[in-house]
C-alpha cells in the first residue's frame, strides 16, 4: 500500500508508520520536519525492508502538502492511503486571553493541510480508490478547558472529512477519522509519571491510558479492506472515556464502579 503519513516522526503517527510497515508490500513515505530523527527511523525501518522515505518541511506552509503529494507520486506512481497524523496544536489560553495568532494557528496546523492533501491527492486517491485517515481528538466533541484553539480545530477537522466522505463517496474514496482520548504520546508528557498515568486511567471504563500502537491499530484497519464497507465516521480511541460523564459529574455517586 503505497501510504502518506504526515507527523510521522512521534507519537501516533510514528506508530501508524511502524505498524504500516509490518504489512506486506508497504510503501510509505514518511513526513517529519526533524532531518534527524527523520533519517534515524528511516534507515531503521528500511534495515526491516520496507520501502521508507522520508520528506521535511512545514506543514502549515499552503504550498507543502502538494509538494508531499507530488514527491509521493513522483517515488510510487501513485497513492493508495494518507493519515494526516501531523500537527495537533494544544495552545493553553482560555478564550478570553487566547491570541488570534494561536487560535489561527490551530486551524492552519490542525484542518488546513489535511484539505491540501487531499485536494492535491485526488486524482491519485480517485485512480486507486484510496482512503484517507486524518488523526482527530475526543476534543471535538468534549471542550477542553484552556484550549479554545485546539478544541475547535478538531471539531472542523472531522467535519471536514465528513465533508469529505460524502463528496468523494462516489469516486470511490473514504475518509474517516479516529479521535483518540488520552494517550501516552510526547504532547502528554505527565503520562510519563506512574502515578498521574494511574490516577488517570481509573476514571476510565477501561481503567487504562491509550498507547500510540492501539490507535495505529484503529488506523490500519480504516485504511484496509475490513472497513472497505466504511466511510464518514468519526471513531473514538477513548478507552471508554465518552461513557463517563455522568460518574464524573457526581451524578453516580454511591454507585458500584464494579472495579
Amino acid at each position: 500500500m503505497r501510504t502518506i503519513v504526515t507527523g510521522a516522526g512521534s507519537g501516533i503517527g510514528r506508530a501508524t508508520a511502524e505498524t504500516l510497515a509490518g504489512q506486506p508490500h508497504a510503501r510509505l513515505l514518511l513526513v517529519d520536519r526533524n532531518a534527524e530523527r527523520r533519517e534515524a527511523y528511516l534507515a531503521a525501518l528500511r534495515a526491516r525492508g520496507t520501502d521508507a522515505h522520508g520528506i521535511g518541511g512545514d506543514i502549515s506552509d499552503p504550498a507543502f502538502p502538494a509538494a508531499i503529494v507530488a514527491a509521493a507520486v513522483e517515488r510510487f506512481g501513485g497513492i493508495d492511503a494518507i493519515v494526516s497524523a501531523a500537527g495537533s496544536i494544544a495552545n493553553g489560553a482560555p478564550l478570553t486571553d487566547l491570541p488570534l495568532a494561536d487560535f489561527e494557528g490551530a486551524f492552519a496546523v490542525n484542518v488546513r493541510p489535511t484539505l491540501l492533501l487531499a485536494q492535491a491527492a485526488f486524482p491519485h486517491l480517485k485512480a486507486s480508490r484510496g482512503s484517507l485517515v486524518a488523526v482527530s481528538s475526543t476534543a471535538a466533541r468534549h471542550p477542553v478547558p484552556d484550549l479554545g484553539g485546539y478544541s475547535p480545530s478538531k471539531a472542523a477537522l472531522s467535519m471536514l472529512v465528513r465533508q469529505l466522505a460524502l463528496e468523494w463517496g462516489p469516486h470511490g474514496i473514504r475518509a474517516n477519522c479516529v479521535s483518540p482520548g488520552p494517550t501516552a504520546t510526547p504532547m502528554a508528557p505527565a503520562y510519563a509519571d506512574a502515578a498521574v498515568r494511574a490516577a488517570r486511567a481509573s476514571t476510565l471504563p477501561l481503567r487504562r491510558i491509550a498507547d500510540p500502537e492501539q490507535v495505529a491499530a484503529t488506523i490500519l484497519f480504516l485504511l484496509g479492506p475490513g472497513a472497505a464497507a466504511i466511510t464518514g465516521v468519526d471513531l473514538d480511541v477513548d478507552c471508554g472515556m465518552g461513557l463517563t460523564t455522568m460518574q464524573l459529574s457526581g451524578a453516580a455517586l454511591g454507585r458500584s464502579t464494579n472495579g
